[in-house]
Formats: C-alpha cells, structure tokens, sequence
C-alpha cells in the first residue's frame, strides 16, 4: 500500500448538506423529502446536472427553514469543483447555516469502485472489508466532526451483531438483507446498496466549512479503495495506528497517517494541509468534549 497511490478520481459520489436558509434569502422551490426540486440558479455539473433543495423534517432552526441540498452524481476534478462552488453558492448567496440539527451525509457508488460486472458476491466481500475498516477507525471518523456524533441516534456506531450479519451475507452473497435488516441510521448505511448502488457515511456533523467537507470525504473515498485494496480486515482491528493512543485526536492522526497522499481528489491535493489542520482542530473539540486532555 506505501508503494503505488491509491486514487479515486473516478469513483462517484454523492453529498447531502443540511442547512438552515432565512426566508429572505429564499429564491428558490423546495421539494418535499426525497423528492427534490432542481436548482437551475445553482452550479452545474459539468454532465448537466443540478442540485436538489427538499425538506427535511428533522432540522430545528427557530427562524431560519430547514432545507437539504442533495447533489446529483458526482466524480473526479469536476464533481469537487461543483461541490465547492454549491458551498459557496449556499453560504455567500443564501446565507446559510448550520447547527446540531444538521448532518452531512456522502454516498459512494459501489459500481465505481468494484466494476459495473460486481457479483453479489463479490460485493457481500467487500463490504464485509469495508465495514471493518469503518469499525477500526471509527473513533477517527466521529473525531473530525468536532461533535458527539457517536451519541447521536443518526449515525450509530457499528454494532457486533452488525458485524456477525455483515460476515454472514458474504457468506450467502445475499445483499438484499442489507436493507431488510439493518438500520440505515449508522456510521456507515448499507441500505441504499440493494436499490441505488452506493453506501452511505452519516458520521459527518452539519458544515460549510469547504475544508472540513472535502476532509469528510476524503476520508469517504479513502475508505473505499483501502477496504477494495486489502485481502482481508479484522473486525476490531488490533494493532492498528488508529487504535492506539485512546482519544480522538491521536485516532485522527493514526487515520492520517494511512491516508498519506492516497485517493487525493482536485482541489483536496492543493487543500490538503488546511484539510488535515481544520480536522485535527475539530477532534480537539471532539476529546473536549469527551472530558479527554487535549495537549
């Protein structure tokens, strides 16, 4: 893994950023959850393609109104830049927000990782990779959000008998289990994969910060290609730089000191040191938190 760079230039991806937009900064129609109104005022992809503004029930904002923005496919140079300009578009344009309602969520299209010709099989493999590496780091992941995420019913941690029935599927290669008998609200959301094709990451706290955002998915697409690139992945992952040490912090570090250069994507390879700095700055309010000593 030290030798050749792992990239991630043409696995897609997809963003969901909740926010809060006052009503005078509105100038646009919302759609209802999950059935998204194109934003022909916002940024393009370079496919053509628009953003999507829908509610969202669960966002709590006392004057402004709660709204998800939800990107069509993305990938590559093109699909960062569209997500920095959509940052922009929302925060300088509308005047957006975020608070503790607010996630951000990230998918990842598995066709893009293992192959359009992917057997279930070969996907109950991968994941069941996928969900230890998830596991191992996952003090690292909830760091970077600066945030108790860990705490939040949203985006769980993965349990054991998560993990018992992730082996089993490989096991059967029956991948439609996923969305039968697992919650999707976890750290990592295997509920999409049967229908849409891609997993979903829910750690990630609700930001604008576009150095923190391109971090969260960094690690996302970093991820991905490690759990592709290994043979196999312990469940809890003894021995491994992103368990030792006990707070965030120092799990951050050990995930850093994985990621190196790999699955660099655009604009991340000129933001990386601003990208690292703005995550390592939220795992200390992580370990405050969390009563940990911060040095």
């Amino acid at each position: 893994m030290e030798k050749e760079l792992m990239t991630a230039d043409t696995v897609t991806f997809g963003v969901e950023l909740e926010t809060g937009i006052p009503q005078e900064n509105i100038n646009f129609q919302i759609g209802s959850y999950h059935h998204g109104i194109a934003l022909t005022t916002g940024p393009m992809t370079a496919d053509g393609n628009f953003w999507r503004a829908e509610r969202d029930g669960s966002l709590r904002f006392p004057v402004s109104r709660g709204v998800e923005f939800v990107s069509p496919i993305l990938r590559g140079e093109s699909g960062v830049q569209n997500l920095l300009d959509m940052i922009r578009w929302i925060k300088d344009l509308h005047n957006g927000r975020t608070n503790d309602s607010c996630g951000l969520h990230i998918h990842i299209g598995i066709k893009s990782v293992l192959g359009d010709s992917a057997t279930p099989t070969e996907i109950s493999g991968y994941v069941a990779k996928l969900a230890a590496v998830v596991n191992i780091n996952t003090q690292g992941i909830y760091a970077q959000t600066g945030k108790l995420r860990d705490a939040n019913r949203y985006c769980c941690p993965l349990s054991d008998s998560i993990g018992r029935h992730i082996r089993q599927v490989r096991s059967s290669g029956n991948i439609s289990t996923y969305n039968a008998n697992l919650s999707r609200y976890h750290i990592l959301n295997l509920n999409p994969l049967p229908t849409r094709g891609t997993f979903e990451f829910r750690a990630f706290a609700g930001t604008l910060n576009p150095d923190l955002i391109l971090h969260h998915l960094w690690t996302c697409l970093f991820i991905a290609k490690f759990a592709q690139a290994l043979q196999k992945v312990p469940w809890t992952g003894r021995g491994w730089n992103s368990e030792s040490g006990g707070t965030g912090t120092k799990a951050l570090k050990g995930l850093h000191h994985k990621m190196k250069k790999h699955c660099l994507v655009g604009a991340m390879r000129d933001r990386i040191d601003a990208m690292k700095a703005e995550a390592l700055k939220r795992a200390a309010k992580y370990d405050r938190a969390h009563g940990e000593e911060v040095a």
